[in-house]
């Protein structure tokens, strides 16, 4: 998988390794993705903050660009499931009817929150289950 570096939210404790992050184009900047209804546009990995004490940057995996990603579940998910934008950056199982972000499918499973979870992942699309 590609890794892009970007500035990112002024607080790297309000990005956790390996969940979703989404593009704020206001400040030009990566950002936690904090509900179910955002739009992720990449994986955060791992940040630093610069020199200048003020700058801070993230290593970010863009999803949909090919292979397997290690993502954080919020809840029990099956191997196979599809899974979509869970609140806090993390992925839920597609499981009952609704409105999804749906960001790709589970290689593995997960049996609680904060589990890790290899997801094979795809662009972000919008589906509805009824």
């Amino acid at each position: 998988n590609p890794v892009n570096s970007y500035v990112a939210d002024t607080a790297l404790t309000a990005l956790t390794a390996n969940t979703l992050a989404k593009w704020d184009a206001t400040n030009s900047k990566m950002v936690a993705v904090s509900a179910t209804t955002d739009i992720p546009s990449h994986l955060y990995i791992t940040g630093t903050q610069w020199a200048d004490g003020d700058t801070n940057y993230g290593m970010f995996v863009a999803l949909g660009a090919g292979g397997v990603i290690s993502m954080v579940a919020s809840s029990a998910i099956t191997t196979g499931q599809l899974v979509a934008v869970a609140a806090n950056g993390k992925v839920r199982a597609i499981s009952t009817a609704g409105n999804y972000i749906q960001i790709g499918q589970a290689v593995t499973g997960a049996t609680a929150y904060g589990q890790s979870i290899a997801i094979n992942s795809c662009v972000p699309i919008s589906v509805t289950v009824s």
